[in-house]
């Protein structure tokens, strides 16, 4: 199946922007919507200082407090951002490397 998609791979490139282009056409800010609207929604509910994300009850950071307070969640956030470091710089030096070996095409 798989080699299949890649055999037709120019057709579903196609059908993927055939897709956007429809789906994001009257929206003022386009694709980039479909990632502002979630991370919104979360930020909104991460400042909520009660107990129920149903019912909003003013602004707080308690939430971001307690969770830094924990040694866990510290871990895996540094954890978190090794990973992201090494996930940008390691494709960055390649590409770099072979840009200078090959030049650009």
């Amino acid at each position: 199946m798989l080699t299949d998609l890649d055999t037709q791979r120019a057709l579903v490139w196609a059908f993927a922007n055939r897709d956007f282009a429809t789906r994001y056409r009257s929206s003022v800010l386009g694709w980039a919507w479909s990632l502002i609207q979630p991370l919104a929604t979360l930020v909104v509910f991460a400042f909520n200082a009660g107990q129920s994300l149903a019912v909003w009850e003013g602004l707080s950071t308690r939430w971001f407090v307690a969770a830094w307070s924990n040694s866990a969640v510290q871990e895996a956030s540094m954890r978190s951002l090794v990973i992201a470091v090494c996930a940008a710089t390691i494709p960055t030096a390649a590409a770099r490397e072979r840009v200078r070996r090959d030049g650009i095409r």
